[in-house]
């Protein structure tokens, strides 16, 4: 009869390990291919909507509709400009909308606000 050392605790702990990494990184990825087929709003850490991403319109997963927020540096809760077109490659939530590199511009509208954050323009 063998007892359970050190070495066998090490080995078991090691596998329950590997099999908890190979599970949730499955879940992962299964979750960021689902979100091809939603609307994904992107955020930064302070709240603001930075971007959106719309499902490919096709089902080929390529060229999802998509908008860019831009805000005042002066004025950061106010938004100064949002860009639209389409994003070649779904980009998962690790990229910043303002990083996108496979990101067409159609469109652009700036905004300019008065001095009470109303938008005038």
């Amino acid at each position: 009869m063998k007892i359970l050392g050190k070495n066998n605790f090490f080995s078991a702990f090691c596998g329950v390990v590997f099999l908890a990494a190979i599970s949730f990184s499955g879940i992962t990825q299964a979750v960021q291919y689902q979100a091809q087929h939603k609307t994904i709003y992107r955020y930064s850490s302070t709240g603001l909507q930075l971007g959106v991403i719309k499902p490919d319109a096709d089902g080929d997963s390529r060229n999802f509709l998509a908008e860019r927020y831009t805000y005042d540096p002066a004025r950061p809760t106010l938004v100064a400009q949002i860009e639209s077109g389409n994003l070649l490659y779904w980009l998962d939530d690790t990229f910043d909308p303002a990083q996108w590199t496979n990101f067409t511009v159609y469109t652009t509208r700036g905004f300019e606000y008065d001095n009470y954050g109303r938008k005038i323009k």
